[in-house]
């Protein structure tokens, strides 16, 4: 059998510009890879919104719904980044169980909870940014909003003239002080004490800001470094100070 008979029953070898044109048309299109030519920002606010929205649906969601469970008006949630090594309990042994780390220095009349962030999604290095928590503090304030809730400070605006006459007029009847020759001040001005807590009063104090009424919630987020009563090998507790979020969700009465 000749050559030109094995070359009749397959397929032609296709020449290099074929090769070529087969292999673009092969390609993925421009919309489907990754937009390496994007701005650096854009990149960095997906990154922000995917990783708050991964922290709300895997952490704060079952929490808030637990709290509720739980009949409780105000609770403080504590998240510690994965990073910390703080918070890092010693081995479980037969014959002792090591005791979760306690946070130190709330109020007695304060719920806290304590929860330690997994994965690398939630370093420290990027939850202690500004941006971050202004983003959390206010994606979680339009969850609650879309989900019925009158969220504290998105009311605050005077809505109508009338609101903002009064304002305005109640600015205008304080009453002015002048100055006098030597440039001091006179007028009909009283002074304010401020009774001021220190030490370990302070820590029993109420927590600043206006009764909410009952259908409204109040939302904190802070980068705090929180005190936190730890055991160690030995059995014996230590006081170390560890970064993290504080949330705070309080609902009115």
């Amino acid at each position: 059998m000749s050559k030109s008979q094995y070359r009749d029953g397959e397929d032609d070898i296709p020449s290099y510009e074929e090769s070529v044109r087969s292999s673009t048309t092969q390609r993925p299109p421009y919309n489907m890879r990754p937009d390496v030519a994007a701005p650096l920002h854009r990149h960095l606010d997906a990154s922000r919104v995917q990783r708050v929205h991964s922290l709300l649906e895997q952490y704060v969601d079952p929490l808030l719904a637990e709290q509720g469970s739980s009949g409780l008006y105000q609770t403080t949630f504590i998240f510690i980044p994965s990073n910390v090594t703080s918070l890092h309990q010693r081995e479980k042994t037969s014959y002792s169980t090591p005791k979760a780390p306690e946070p130190v220095g709330f109020p007695t009349s304060t719920v806290v909870k304590l929860v330690q962030l997994e994965g690398e999604a939630h370093t420290m290095e990027f939850w202690r940014q500004p941006a971050v928590l202004r983003e959390l503090e206010s994606s979680l304030r339009a969850r609650l909003a879309a989900s019925g809730h009158h969220v504290e400070g998105q009311e605050g605006v005077p809505t109508s003239a009338k609101e903002t006459e009064s304002l305005k007029s109640n600015n205008d009847n304080k009453p002015k002080q002048k100055k006098s020759l030597w440039g001091r001040l006179t007028g009909n001005s009283e002074a304010v004490i401020v009774d001021r807590k220190l030490g370990w009063r302070a820590d029993d104090g109420e927590t600043p800001g206006r009764k909410l009424s009952r259908d409204q919630v109040r939302v904190i987020v802070e980068w705090k470094e929180v005190c936190l009563r730890v055991e160690n090998d030995l059995g014996l507790y230590d006081n170390c100070n560890a970064p993290g979020i504080c949330l705070s969700v309080e609902v009115g009465e």
